[in-house]
């Protein structure tokens, strides 16, 4: 019985979050099933299952286990559906992974596969003042980040969505925990929505 409640909820959620990515944009080619396949919910579920096990085991000693469990257990399912749905929008071409140690080239490169019509080019790099600095024309104006920056990826994307906006769409981004990014395109009137799973605008 627990086991079909937890199945009821990562079915729940996945209809959610595949209804907002259809809706915003996000998903285009692919179908409820083949998004999240009710082979892929037992898997999730038995993996939760697992998960608890072992939280138990590990928690005999702390008060009111079930409620702390059952509270993270709406992020643990959210955790899970998430990494299937960025890998589908990589597919779709509307999101996209870039590695921490990306170039103004590589952020081009995916940016155009996303949005082929931009008006988007790499003018590479130059050391300016002992700095180095990585430029991109955007709509035909030039823009300088520094190499080093640990916004760099933000501050780009930002001049990229500040390009779109009139179109009424716009890259969020995902914290993967990882050594990359994650930026999705959306549909601008959707931006709040994606804050219940987690995602931030630029």
């Amino acid at each position: 019985m627990l086991k079909l409640i937890m199945e009821s909820d990562i079915n729940t959620v996945a209809n959610n979050l595949y209804t907002l990515g259809t809706e915003s944009g996000a998903i285009k080619s692919h179908t409820r099933e083949i998004f999240i396949s009710s082979e892929t919910i037992n898997k999730i579920s038995l993996e939760l299952e697992n998960d608890k096990k072992t939280f138990f085991e590990n928690g005999q000693d702390i008060k009111n286990i079930d409620k702390l469990w059952a509270s993270g257990l709406q992020n643990k399912i959210v955790d899970h559906l998430l990494k299937i749905f960025l890998e589908q929008t990589t597919q779709d071409h509307t999101g996209f992974f870039i590695d921490w140690k990306f170039s103004s080239g590589d952020m081009s490169t995916n940016i155009k596969s996303i949005l082929p019509k931009l008006d988007l080019n790499d003018l590479g790099e130059k050391e300016q003042c002992g700095t180095w600095i990585e430029s991109l024309r955007i709509n035909g104006e030039a823009h300088e980040f520094d190499q080093e920056s640990e916004t760099k990826a933000f501050d780009m994307i930002s001049k990229i969505n500040l390009a779109i906006k009139d179109q009424g769409i716009s890259f969020i981004t995902y914290d993967t925990r990882e050594d990359n990014y994650f930026f999705l395109l959306i549909k601008s009137s959707f931006l709040s929505k994606y804050h219940h799973f987690g995602f931030s605008e630029i």
